[in-house]
């Protein structure tokens, strides 16, 4: 269960866990609590369920450069066998240097962690549905491979409450939320809500805090996805349920419900009004993030989709306090591959849920960028990362040298063992940017929508597929396009051509009377001018 008292927060989850000094925000971190000492994050959230002393992993002799790299992967089959996991995994096995070390799921399920493959470079786990996180945790403890996304604070990940804490102390913006809290089996009652819970018309009340509708009722297990908004009665009252997309409904409304729910631990937290879109964001690291908008599931319920039969998304661009934020929580959660939501409002950008290993569907792009960022990542902790060859090299030049049992005798030197903490030493030897200029040169188009039988044949006469897009841009297709267009308005085609050349030569006619009546008119005024002076 997450802890409740604020006082076993403090300062940070990276520094908690050994990993450094936590990151901090930019300008938006003026309104941030101030830390107290001591330790926060998944450490202090789970209440000592793991151990957040640093673990120092013990030397081992430098594998051979020619072999592969030992990736493994701990995770359900379903997710392991997803488009956009199997395109990365593919990207990152394309260079032959990092080999993929499946755990299979029955493995993980039946067997003992002492029969899980090892040993192994690196290793990706991540919790899903029906995922066994405590054997993976003890595997960790047990093996203590370098994790991509750190398994033991996963588990943060799985209650609201501990999200919402680890948010607050790192400052982050998200909603304020109570907590009624019920026993999972009576349904009584239990903490500060047994003192006193009070449910009015508009509102609910629990100790001394009350919330007013509209408010938003969310389960404090992170996986159960079935909230719930509750509207006022100036606004008509009702419930509007909001689950996993079912077909292409993603939410309901119920006219005739206003109480909350009572068969489990609920958070109630302030509704937010935004322009109508929800925003996922997707970290690769503390400098990588992708973020994308929907349409939120509160305006009808109807999910869009595209031709392709999946949610329609569009890329957004995060401002730089929301960077920020995503930066510090992939940093603070210590998970490098990280999805979470945002809400835009006209207060600002809040956080209202973080998923922990989350992928963006069905953009190569992202893929791409992925499989780089996670490549210099787990190179870097096998030691194969390009600066950690030079170093080795040096290195061992520096030992040859050492070595010599010949200059060690005269010189009196004694042979040096290599630095161990020299991942710690890394210089920055270069920055490198390729730029390209952001120019357009404008085009002058005119858009239509039309239900012309002649425009609709014509595209299905050139596109591939009724809902494809066509381009027509060579002579052929361009010139039925003219033609049906002057069919349509009425023009034979043939005539069109002697009536804009006719037009075109009463114009330049024109110009030119008016060239001729302007220059006799300069010779009069010239002349005038010449005779007034001479007098």
């Amino acid at each position: 269960a997450c802890s409740t008292n604020g006082s076993r927060l403090g300062t940070g989850v990276t520094q908690a866990l050994g990993a450094g000094p936590p990151r901090r925000l930019a300008p938006a971190r003026r309104s941030a609590p101030r830390r107290p000492s001591g330790a926060h994050g998944p450490a202090a959230m789970m209440g000592g369920m793991f151990d957040p002393r640093p673990r120092r992993r013990a030397a081992t002799v430098p594998k051979d450069p020619s072999q592969p790299v030992r990736l493994g992967i701990c995770a359900m089959e379903k997710k392991v066998a997803s488009k956009p996991m199997k395109s990365i995994l593919s990207l990152l096995t394309k260079k032959g240097d990092i080999e993929v070390v499946h755990f299979p799921e029955d493995m993980i399920l039946n067997s003992p962690i002492e029969e899980w493959p090892w040993p192994i470079d690196c290793l990706i786990s991540f919790f899903s549905d029906g995922f066994p996180l405590d054997k993976a945790e003890a595997y960790v403890n047990l093996r203590n491979p370098p994790c991509v996304n750190d398994v033991r604070a996963q588990r943060a990940l799985l209650d609201r409450r501990c999200v919402y804490k680890l948010l607050e102390t790192i400052g982050i913006p998200h909603p304020v939320a109570i907590v009624v809290e019920r026993d999972e089996k009576t349904g009584e009652l239990i903490g500060e809500a047994a003192e006193h819970f009070e449910e009015g018309d508009d509102y609910i009340m629990v100790g001394k805090t009350k919330i007013s509708k509209p408010f938003v009722e969310k389960p404090v297990d992170a996986e159960d996805h079935n909230i719930c908004i509750y509207y006022p009665s100036s606004a008509g009252g009702g419930v509007k349920a909001l689950f996993r997309k079912v077909g292409d409904r993603s939410s309901a409304f119920d006219a005739d419900s206003s109480r909350v729910r009572r068969d489990k631990t609920y958070m109630y937290e302030p509704f937010m009004k935004t322009q109508g879109t929800d925003i996922k964001v997707y970290t690769v690291g503390p400098s990588y993030a992708h973020a994308e908008a929907r349409k939120s599931p509160v305006i009808d319920g109807l999910v869009n989709r595209n031709e392709d039969g999946k949610e329609v998304r569009f890329p957004v661009v995060l401002t730089p306090k929301e960077k920020d934020m995503a930066s510090t929580i992939c940093t603070e959660f210590m998970q490098m591959v990280c999805g979470f939501d945002l809400l835009r409002t006209a207060n600002g950008s809040f956080v209202i849920d973080v998923n922990g290993w989350s992928f963006v569907k069905g953009l190569p792009k992202y893929y791409e960028d992925t499989a780089t960022l996670l490549r210099m990542h787990i190179m870097k902790v096998a030691g194969r990362s390009p600066m950690m060859a030079r170093v080795d090299s040096a290195l061992r030049m520096s030992d040859l040298v050492l070595n010599d049992s010949e200059d060690a005798a005269e010189q009196d030197i004694t042979p040096q063992e290599p630095r161990l903490d020299r991942w710690e030493h890394e210089e920055l030897l270069a920055v490198i940017a390729i730029m390209r200029h952001g120019d357009r040169t404008p085009k002058n188009k005119m858009k239509l929508t039309t239900q012309l039988p002649e425009f609709l044949e014509l595209h299905k006469k050139w596109a591939s597929a009724p809902r494809k897009e066509v381009k027509l841009k060579a002579p052929r297709p361009l010139q039925e396009v003219l033609d049906m267009t002057y069919k349509i308005i009425g023009h034979d085609g043939e005539e069109e051509p002697s009536r804009a050349a006719a037009t075109a030569a009463a114009a330049v006619a024109t110009a030119e009377a008016a060239a001729a009546a302007a220059e006799a008119a300069a010779e009069e005024l010239v002349r005038a001018v010449s005779e007034e002076g001479v007098g």
